[in-house]
């Protein structure tokens, strides 16, 4: 095996999913193949525990009950049948935010409600033809942790498509550390949608043995920067560093935008930088 020379300056950049400028969910269920939008599959529900099955959707986490695959997508049974959003953040943009989607329903005029269980202010009603359409709301209220839900009480549909935009500041596309000396590295991301400026977080992970996770110890703390990287100096050679990009707009900074969760990443987050003579990616 070729030696390779690491010379002990590491700087990872922690991705969060690249979504586009606002949008903060986006599904469109291909994964519910089964059926068809006229027939449904209605003799395998799809939820038997609450949650959807990971595989079946592009995000985790959504769950409900009486829901069914149609042939790309869902079908919501009349009565106690509904479909909900894993947690999301809508605080941004004022807790501002837009449903879109597309349905049909079993019948004509069939009323559809959609809240947010977060924030009971937060619901509204859409009415159904029965006929494909596209239909677009407008919520407010929204919180850290809102999950929207779909209810089928008053009547059976199929839905699919749905964008939920909080209308704020995209997510930084992070890039690969550079620059790299014994004592400083460059961070780099994109431009991002809607942000005048960026916070940035260095920091290193610091095992705590009676939580048995990995704490985080700043370097930079809601760093503002105007530009797309950043110098970060006075660092110590051979420890590892990671960093994550907050959008900015008006002196407000969207922590949802680019944060990564706490505790140790799992394997290989993001780019590794590899400094010195020798030194190989």
């Amino acid at each position: 095996m070729k030696p390779t020379l690491l010379t002990g300056i590491f700087a990872f950049a922690l991705y969060s999913a690249p979504l586009h400028a606002a949008v903060v969910i986006e599904e469109d269920f291909s994964g519910f193949s089964k059926g068809t939008d006229v027939a449904p599959d209605m003799g395998s529900p799809v939820i038997t525990d609450g949650i959807v099955p990971a595989e079946l959707t592009k995000t985790p986490g959504w769950s409900g009950s009486g829901v069914f695959q149609a042939g790309g997508s869902v079908y919501i049974s009349a009565g106690e049948g509904s479909l909900a959003t894993p947690a999301i953040n809508l605080s941004g943009n004022g807790g501002n935010y837009k449903i879109m989607f597309r349905a049909k329903a079993d019948v004509a005029s069939t009323p559809l409600l959609i809240m947010d269980t977060q924030n009971g202010s937060g619901y509204g009603f859409a009415t159904l033809t029965d006929e494909w359409a596209e239909y677009t709301m407008t919520m407010n209220g929204g919180t850290h942790a809102s999950v929207i839900v779909f209810s089928g009480m008053y009547g059976g549909y199929c839905i699919d498509d749905i964008v939920i935009d909080d209308g704020g500041v995209g997510i930084p596309v992070l890039l690969p550390a550079s620059d790299f000396t014994r004592g400083s590295f460059t961070a780099n991301w994109e431009e991002t949608v809607g942000a005048d400026s960026y916070a940035l977080n260095v920091f290193t992970l610091r095992y705590d043995p009676v939580t048995t996770i990995f704490k985080r110890d700043y370097l930079l703390e809601g760093y503002i920067v105007e530009g797309t990287s950043h110098t970060v100096a006075d660092i110590d050679f051979g420890t590892p560093y990671y960093y994550t990009v907050c959008g900015c707009q008006g002196g407000e900074c969207h922590i949802r935008a680019g944060t990564a969760n706490e505790g140790y990443p799992r394997g290989r987050v993001g780019s590794c930088g590899l400094c010195g003579h020798g030194c190989e990616r």
